[in-house]
């Protein structure tokens, strides 16, 4: 079993089975060389400092499976999962405005649980792709704070 002090060591081990470079990573995934290196070398760069989009390149890249490698890496439990099946019908953006609606929650609200300026849950819930651009722990955050399962966040609809 893995776990998030372990996800550089995953995408590396990824990489070297497929006979990849790190420069070669990079390029295909519009990082710098040092911006992929320290991805395999600091735990918390995936989740914290490269964005969704980014994240999903590398995955594809590297043949790992996203929404897995979130499901390992979030800690908090969430208790009400039935929502989750709401998901196969809504967008993400429509996900996340319902999931805000169901919990009474203004945009304001959800900013300030995820420490972010209401303008950035206007992007997310009328811009399908704006979740694209954030670091997948922001991500994760969203979901949380609407109790939600992060997955439905990560997978691309």
């Amino acid at each position: 079993m893995t776990d998030k002090h372990h996800i550089g060591a995953i995408v590396r081990l990824a990489r070297e089975k497929r006979g990849l470079t790190e420069d070669f990573c990079a390029q295909q995934c519009g990082l710098t060389r040092m911006e992929y290196y320290d991805l395999e070398a600091y735990d918390d760069e995936f989740f914290d400092n490269i964005s969704l989009g980014t994240a999903r390149r590398i995955s594809l890249l590297l043949g790992l499976d996203l929404v897995g490698l979130v499901a390992q890496h979030v800690e908090a439990n969430i208790a009400d999962r039935s929502y989750v099946d709401d998901a196969r019908f809504y967008s993400r953006a429509a996900l996340i405005r319902e999931g805000r609606l169901k919990k009474t929650m203004t945009q304001a609200d959800l900013a300030d649980a995820i420490g972010f300026e209401t303008m950035t849950i206007q992007e997310l819930e009328h811009s399908p792709d704006y979740i694209e651009c954030l670091p997948i722990r922001v991500v994760v955050d969203v979901a949380v704070a609407l109790g939600i399962d992060p997955g439905s966040l990560v997978c691309n609809r």
